[in-house]
């Protein structure tokens, strides 16, 4: 799944509030808003067809010892408005592990208040505090919001490479030996 961030102005009579939205660790009893809103991402990609998350799943993942899968919420009060869900990768090339974000989420009523920002910083404060040199993601170019987003925190873009997905009966296929 790729990202999605949108720059909005602020609506007269919302709080300005990013700072009075707090960050946390996300964990199994969170596990209702964190499908909830990676539901209403694949929702808004177009994606629906192929959400194959279940609450079982995400459940299992956010419990898993071995944490290979790590989530943080944004919190409005009680309310889940955000989230940043990433992995650990290798990068061969660099030599070392990097974060990949897999999900990067702020409701639409949210958007626009700094909230992505302050996700993707605590994202970046922890590869900084585990040596990771980069955080890397995926973003749709039609989703010009998002792009704009990243290039304003001076991510790099790049253009020559292109995201792959090999799955379903492709990858059976080439499982099986006959691709």
């Amino acid at each position: 799944m790729s990202l999605r961030a949108t720059k909005t102005s602020h609506q007269s009579g919302r709080e300005p509030a990013a700072s009075r939205v707090r960050i946390r660790n996300a964990g199994v009893a969170d596990s209702e808003a964190v499908f909830s809103l990676i539901r209403e991402l694949a929702d808004h990609e177009g994606a629906l067809a192929h959400f194959g998350l279940t609450h079982q799943k995400l459940k299992r993942m956010l419990s898993d010892k071995s944490k290979r899968m790590f989530c943080l919420l944004a919190l409005s009060g009680e309310r889940a408005v955000g989230l940043a869900l990433w992995i650990y990768a290798f990068s061969s090339l660099r030599g070392s592990w990097i974060l990949f974000v897999e999900d990067l989420i702020v409701t639409s009523e949210f958007r626009g208040r700094g909230i992505g920002k302050r996700l993707l910083r605590e994202v970046a404060r922890r590869a900084a505090r585990e040596r990771c040199p980069a955080v890397a993601w995926v973003a749709r170019n039609s989703n010009r919001g998002a792009v704009g987003f990243y290039k304003s925190l001076a991510a790099v873009q790049h253009k020559e490479s292109s995201q792959f997905i090999l799955a379903g009966e492709a990858l059976a296929r080439l499982a099986k030996g006959a691709a």
